[in-house]
């Protein structure tokens, strides 16, 4: 009976029925249709692969759905590692299901359930892990400890050149932009640690601050002190070229910052969790930038939630970040 043509707001107004429970009902039939094949029988696909690759590097005791940890479902756990993974799906893990404040505490509450007894969480969103798919594997072989390369950072030798097809290959965000300094470690001629400096896109009055933008290592190698060897000549690149500071963020999807206290940063502010959007007809994640109202065409008497919204596209929510600061 519904007018062709009619906007979910419209429908909602004329027929009295709530405009978020009528979108999830017509949202429901869409999943149903485009993603059926994705989430059917054996359970979670892309989770299965997840598990199948730790069980591949040699994580014999991961189980998956684990309930008797925290009490709440792990979607993969390592007794032995006190390690825990979650797959955040696109659907079940954004507010096209889930209620907005439900959506927002979803994740932080349940990596600090498991912070509590000292079981550390990594949460690998759906479309992350389908386009990083290597640079993830790369990640949770080092995560768990299982590389099998180990060298010391004092037997790599020192280079300045740019190195953004290895950030590309080995970054989980891939390359950066705007570098403005390059330090990394080569052995036997092959570079296999990288760390990339630029300048903070703001500037607190005297304090000039440059940005550890990128950090990353050859898959499958440990570099034994190999990050506190690149820091100390970027933080002489740094104090050369007029910077105070180094700042740098930790992002509490994956890691709660210990490699940067180890480096010799202080942590001096968290941030709480922050959104981004999951668009549905295209099946892309889009930055919160990018959907702002004055850059998409929202009407001034709508938020931007609504907007984005009604024309499918639903918030997800991470964990927060922590920044991070050396002086130079």
């Amino acid at each position: 009976d519904i007018e062709a043509g009619m906007s979910l707001s419209d429908i909602s107004q004329h027929y009295q029925i709530d405009r978020i429970a009528l979108n999830k009902v017509l949202l429901s039939q869409q999943f149903k249709n485009k993603y059926q094949k994705i989430y059917s029988y054996p359970k979670h696909q892309k989770q299965k692969e997840i598990y199948d690759y730790l069980k591949s590097i040699g994580l014999s005791d991961i189980v998956m759905d684990d309930k008797g940890v925290i009490g709440l479902e792990l979607d993969i756990y390592s007794p032995s590692k006190k390690m825990a993974i979650e797959f955040n799906g696109s659907y079940w893990h954004s507010e096209a299901i889930l209620d907005p404040d439900i959506a927002r505490k979803k994740h932080i509450n349940k990596t600090k359930m498991c912070g509590k007894i000292g079981v550390r969480l990594i949460h690998i969103f759906e479309k992350q892990w389908e386009e990083r798919k290597a640079q993830y594997e790369s990640f949770l072989t080092s995560a768990f400890g299982l590389n099998l390369v180990n060298l010391h950072g004092r037997s790599c030798s020192i280079d300045f050149s740019p190195e953004y097809s290895f950030m590309e290959n080995y970054h989980i965000q891939g390359k950066p932009r705007g570098v403005e300094f390059w330090v990394n470690l080569k052995y036997d001629g092959e570079t296999v640690g990288s760390m990339s400096l630029s300048s903070h896109h703001r500037q607190n009055g005297s304090v000039n601050e440059a940005v550890l933008s990128r950090m990353a290592f050859k898959a499958g190698v440990t570099i034994r002190g190999g990050a506190s060897r690149m820091l100390s000549y970027a933080m002489k690149l740094a104090k050369a070229n007029g910077f105070d500071s180094i700042i740098t963020w930790s992002d509490e999807m994956i890691t709660s910052g210990n490699v940067y206290q180890k480096m010799g940063f202080i942590s001096d502010k968290t941030y709480g969790p922050d959104y981004f959007y999951w668009d549905l007809n295209n099946n892309q994640y889009r930055s919160k930038q990018s959907q702002k109202k004055s850059a998409t065409g929202c009407p001034k008497d709508k938020t931007e939630r609504d907007w984005c919204y009604e024309n499918n596209l639903y918030r997800m929510w991470d964990c927060g970040k922590r920044r991070w600061r050396i002086k130079v």
